[in-house]
This record gives structure tokens, sequence and C-alpha cells, in this order.
């Protein structure tokens, strides 16, 4: 199945479209889908030159499972994702445990995990998030700017849809549809606790000791399209213009070709299923084998069966919805595939996504996901450039030019910017000087920077050239190393800083227009390596030099700051984060700089 399907005609402003997010569930395996939805919303964060919340961005949010969770986190709460990251991966451990054998063992036996630790910590959360633990699921109009219209599905015994499935809303719910239970006004912590109750393992939630609720993943609505498009209807039943983003959790494998929308159908047989058998048996090896065969193909087959569901569902919406309306993105996200929490497998999962989205086809998925639902803004304002994830901190060229107030400043400056950058998300720093044999590697703390800015005297010459050179031709090397292999993905881009004061002495350009042609020739892609010129002082010969380096046929990769004034902390941090390239600025999250000095 492709990542991605259709693109979408632009023919209204794109703040004028409804934007929808509909998460598919199945277990507890939302962890992937949440660093997803995290990448979506960093990239629309740049366009739009300001941080923003998934309930910025999207007017609504539904799922189903693991979806519906992280719906509530997301939608209800109106949490950023980097908060919602760390609280789905304290339920989840709250729930599962440390011990993936453990649970295993527990769900062949047909026994369920005991949700108690669970239900205690989505108390905690609500609590902390809501300001209550008992906050209701619907919220008011006038508070809907910090949270966005929310709906999670559940199973229950007395059910308004097919007699199986009921919709929790944060609105009103549709004139002439029926509540379920009558009357009730449904809590957070309620919704959240229903949605997860799959029965194969976790006892449904209970309301007045008579009404059942469970997660509807296997109720034949784990992808929760269809019911999310009745819903738009009553939110908006006169708009036409609506964007459907459809996100799923890597189950379109489990399920042949051949089985599309008459997935019902098909017939599981124990010959297809045993496979996947096998490998859920192999964790048990020494304690179970065969004794648990039958119990580990009837969960197997509840599995596919709802992995068929959800592919069927998905051919049916993009077949039925207008055209360019309606985009699926399924990802692989590097987990065994009859697994039901993500919790057993963290780092698999985030480098599955991680190789995923910084690989052609997800880079390209995710700019165009976020190019249709935020405009792209021109201005920015200064308060939330601060927000953004800045660059890396830079250093200055230690040739004699740099001889007294220029180094002292040059060094306060470094202070704060390097302060700043590793508060905020700048994973490592390596700096060089150009003069220098010094090397700062991997630091993750502003002092040793500064103690080896210390120990450091101008002196000499300016070859920026022969340093830039060095450090082009290592980032290229790897990359080249790598082509055709899993490691190219994990390369990350390399942004070269260099604050200098004077004109170079050799020709940084020859240096530079090698490894643009190089990029070029290997097929790499434009931004995997970066330049950023930052003039300190007033020479006009370093001007016009470094103007010329930026207007040249290489200013994709090259981008020149001019300073003029005093080099405090905060103006360096503007002039850094407002000159950056375009091309630059898109990659700020994950990039690894190298500064010259």
């Amino acid at each position: 199945m492709p990542y991605l399907v259709a693109f979408i005609e632009r023919s209204r402003s794109i703040a004028d479209r409804k934007r929808i997010l509909v998460i598919d569930g199945y277990g507890f395996r939302g962890l992937g889908s949440l660093h997803i939805i995290d990448r979506i919303v960093r990239s629309a964060s740049i366009r739009a030159k300001k941080p923003l919340r998934p309930c910025d961005i999207f007017d609504f949010i539904c799922g189903t499972s693991s979806g519906a969770l992280i719906a509530i986190l997301l939608g209800r709460l109106g949490l950023d994702c980097n908060t919602a990251i760390a609280e789905y991966k304290r339920l989840g451990k709250a729930l599962f445990g440390e011990d993936e054998f453990h649970f295993w063992k527990t769900i062949l036996t047909d026994k369920q995990v005991d949700s108690s630790s669970y239900d205690a910590a989505l108390s905690t959360l609500i609590m902390k998030h809501s300001g209550s633990a008992d906050a209701l699921m619907s919220i008011s109009r006038d508070t809907i700017a910090t949270h966005t219209n929310t709906s999670v599905t559940v199973t229950s015994a007395a059910p308004e849809f097919s007699n199986r499935t009921h919709c929790i809303r944060s609105y009103d719910s549709p004139k002439g549809v029926k509540i379920s239970p009558p009357s009730h006004k449904w809590l957070i912590r309620e919704a959240a606790r229903a949605a997860s109750a799959t029965a194969l393992y976790i006892s449904p939630l209970l309301i007045d000791n008579k009404y059942g609720f469970r997660d509807s993943a296997f109720s034949g609505f784990n992808n929760p399209i269809k019911l999310a498009q009745r819903e738009l209807k009553f939110l908006w039943p006169n708009e036409r213009d609506i964007l459907t983003i459809s996100l799923g959790t890597d189950t379109s494998s489990l399920v042949p070709e051949h089985v599309g929308k008459d997935w019902a159908d098909w017939s599981i047989t124990d010959g297809y299923c045993a496979k996947f058998v096998d490998a859920i048996l192999a964790k048990l090896t020494g304690t179970a084998g065969d004794s648990q065969r039958p119990a580990a193909t009837h969960i197997v087959k509840q599995v596919v069966s709802a992995a068929a569901e959800t592919k069927g569902a998905h051919l049916e919406a993009s077949s039925t919805l207008p055209k360019g309306s309606y985009h699926r993105i399924d990802p692989p996200l590097g987990l065994e595939k009859i697994s039901f929490a993500h919790f057993f497998y963290e780092q698999e999962v985030e480098d599955a996504v991680a190789r995923w989205a910084d690989g052609v086809d997800g880079k390209g998925i995710i700019a165009a996901i976020s190019g249709l639902v935020v405009e792209e803004t021109k201005e920015i304002k200064v308060e939330d450039l601060r927000k953004l994830d800045p660059p890396p901190p830079p250093a200055v060229d230690d040739s004699g030019s740099m001889k007294g107030a220029l180094w002292k400043e040059a060094r306060d400056a470094l202070s704060g910017i390097a302060e700043h950058a590793l508060e905020y998300n700048a994973r490592e720093i390596d700096m060089v000087f150009i003069n220098s044999d010094r090397i700062c590697s991997g630091v993750q703390g502003k002092d040793f920077i500064l103690q080896v800015f210390d120990e450091v005297s101008p002196s000499g010459y300016t070859p920026t050239g022969a340093v830039l050179k060095k450090h082009l031709s290592d980032q290229l090397g790897k990359l080249n190393a790598a082509i055709s292999s899993p490691e190219y993905a994990q390369i990350r881009p390399l942004d070269i800083i260099v604050l200098t004061d004077g004109c170079p002495n050799d020709k940084p350009e020859d240096s530079i227009a090698d490894a643009v042609n190089e990029v070029k020739e290997r097929k790499h892609h434009p931004n995997c390596i970066g330049i950023q010129f930052v003039q300190i002082g007033n020479d006009p010969k370093a001007e016009r030099a470094l103007q010329a380096l930026s207007y040249s046929e290489e200013v994709g990769m090259v981008d020149t700051v001019l300073y003029d004034g005093a080099l405090t902390p905060e103006k360096l941090e503007r002039i850094l984060l407002g000159g950056l390239h375009p091309n630059l600025r898109t990659l700020l999250q994950a990039t690894r700089s190298t500064v010259v000095t």
C-alpha cells in the first residue's frame, strides 16, 4: 500500500479548509503514530514560523483504541507532541509493565491484565493537564482555542451505530442522536479507559454497573474513517472543502494483496496465520509450546481480521471521497507484526520512523502534508522565533584580526548562544578553529566550549576555504560510503557555521563549488550540507567577498548574514535564526552542526 495517497488541488485558502486527523487503533501501537504526527507538526511550525500544536492545525481529531487515546491527548487536552509522547509512554508502561513475556503468558492463558495502575495513571495525567481528574470530555465553545473537536469510538452493549459502536465527543452530540448511556456526561478518563479496553486483555469500563464499553478496534472499526466522515456531517453539514489525513499503525502487511473492499468475504485460515502464531510462541519457548497454539491462533485471526477491515475501510474511503481530499499515511514502524504494544520496542519504533521520515519518500510526504494544512508565513515574530528549534551555537575565526575587543565580545556572545541552543534541542556541538588545532567534538555543555575558547589565542591568517574543504569532504565521504545502505538515512545534515571578521586568504568558493557538484553528481539531498557565514565587523572587502558567496550558483548551500552592531547573544541569535536559508531552516531539528572559529 502506498504510504501516501493523493494530493489536493488548492482552490481555497488553507485557513478556510477544515482539516481532519483520523488515527487507527490496534492495541497500544500508537507511539509510532505520535512520532509521525510530531514530524508533521514540526514541519508545519517551520512553514508557519511559529510553534504549533496538533490542536492548532486540525479542526477535528478522532481515533480508535490507541488512536482514541492519542486523540484525547492531542485534541481534548491540547498537548504538544513531546508532552503527549512522554505521557503516552507512561500510560503504556503502567498498563503493560516492562515484561513482554509476562504479557503474552497472561493473555494466552485467557487472563486479563490488571488495569488498576493504568486507571490511576490516567487520573493523574488528566488532573495534571486539566486541573481535575473528573474533567468532562465535553468542552465549551470559548475554550476551543486551547483544544480541538475530539471524538473517540468505543463498542457498547447499548450502542447507537450499527448496534455496535458509539462516539464519545468533546462537542455537543447532534440532535436526534442517542447518547449512551442515556444522559451520561462522559469524563475524559472514562473515554480513555473505555477506548483502551481491548477485549483480548483488559476488562470493559462499566458505567452504572450495567453499561459496558470497550475498544472498537476488533468490532469492525479499527480504522474509524467511516465514523469520522459521519461526524463531519454533524459538525459542518454544509462544508465541502475538507482535508482528511488518515494515519495507520502498520497493519497493512498482515493482509494479502488481493484482499480489498470485499475483505469480509476473505476466509482467514490456520495455515495463513501459522507464521504469526509461531512468532508469538517463540517468545514463550520452554514454557508453552503447542499447548498455547489454539489461543495464539484465535488472537492472530482477530488481529488479521482487524487489519483486513482497516485496509478495506481505507480503500472504500479513497474511492468514495472527493478526489484529492483524502490522504493515507501508513509507513513501516519496525514492529513485529502481531504486537499489541510499542513499549517493548520503543527504540526500534523511533528508529523506524526516523528512517522513513528522513528518507526521500518520508521527507516528501511530510513536506506535502504540512503544505496542505498550514499556510507559509512570510514574516516571523521574534517571540515565536525563540520557540522554534534554533541552530547550534557558533564561534568566531581565530585569525590575528580578532584580537582584543572582538575576541571578548565573541566569547560573551558564544556563551549566551551555546546555552540557548543546548536548552532548545541542539543535541551536541562540534567546534573547530580556523588556525588552532583544538577540536571540540560532541560537546553538550557551554562551560567546556568556553574553556577551550579561552585557551586559544587569535593569530595567523584566515584560510576559510581549506577548513571548509576538510569538513565538506568528511561529510560527503560519509554520505558516499553509505549510499544504498540503511545507514544512509541515519546521517544527519551538516550545518557549518562560520563567524569571521575578515576576507578569506584563500578561495572558499572553490571548496563550496566542488561540494555542490559532488552533491548533484551523487544525487544526495540538496539539504545535506549548509554553510552559514556571519560577518563580524565592517570590513568592506570581507562584506563583498561573503556576499559574492551568497549570490553565486551555490546559494542553495550558502547563506551570509551581515553583522552591523554589538555582538550580543540576543542579536546573534536573531541574526542566525532570521538569516538562515530556507533549505536549512526546514532541517533545524535534526541538524548536527560544526562551528568554525
